[in-house]
């Protein structure tokens, strides 16, 4: 299934929480299979983040939550920092 890659704006700090306050449709996609992992998930996630962020972020810092249908948003979270949504995306029908 084709997830589609929202970014946030977040609200807050380390001591109060953060929050999202508004979230962004990126071009970016990512195809990701009903029996993928958490760890392919976020691979495949940075796979296609720009160089420059890839390098910045490892995947061990990188937890999934939700996602437990392929059905589901995928909400990412780095450093327990809200960092990002995948949203599946309606097929077309042909």
């Amino acid at each position: 299934m084709r997830y589609r890659l929202y970014t946030y704006d977040i609200w807050g700090n380390k001591k109060d929480g953060y929050e999202v306050n508004d979230a962004f449709a990126s071009d970016i996609t990512v195809d990701i299979a009903p029996d993928d992992q958490e760890e392919t998930i976020i691979k495949k996630l940075r796979a296609e983040m720009p160089v420059q962020q890839r390098r910045r972020r490892q995947s061990k810092d990188f937890r999934i939550e939700g996602g437990d249908t392929p059905e589901c948003f995928i909400w990412i979270t780095h450093k327990r920092v809200p960092f990002c949504e995948l949203r599946p995306e309606k097929e077309v029908a042909k």
